[in-house]
């Protein structure tokens, strides 16, 4: 284990041996929990791993891959209620490309074609 200091944050990473591949652990993050209170995480949690690890939810050598997905951000997405009056002239403005330049592009794979998200992170 070695100490890192970058931009005043303090961090600790510990390179980890795998037999197939060496990893460190992120760095100090700053980032806002549920209720919008910035805090500080390097996204690591041994139980979550060894939950995941057990499961064996993929291949030991693809288990790196997995956790650095999980630790990377979620989309902000919304739904448009189609039984809303105002549906059908949400959906023709975000159709039409309307909101394109804020960011706002739709999630292929969900059925009727009224989801979409934002292609920043929460």
């Amino acid at each position: 284990m070695y100490l890192s200091i970058k931009n005043g944050i303090v961090g600790f990473l510990r390179v980890l041996t795998n037999p197939k591949r060496a990893y460190s652990i992120p760095a100090l993050q700053s980032c806002r929990n549920s209720k919008g209170i910035l805090v500080k995480t390097n996204k690591q949690n041994k139980l979550f791993e060894e939950f995941y690890k057990k499961q064996k939810i993929c291949e030991d050598h693809e288990f790196n891959t997995f956790l650095d997905v999980c630790r990377s951000g979620l989309p902000a997405a919304f739904r448009v209620i189609l039984s809303k009056p105002e549906a059908t002239r949400i959906l023709t403005k975000l159709r039409s490309g309307y909101f394109t330049a804020a960011g706002v592009e739709p999630v292929t794979w969900y059925p009727d074609n009224n989801t979409w998200k934002f292609n920043i992170s929460r």
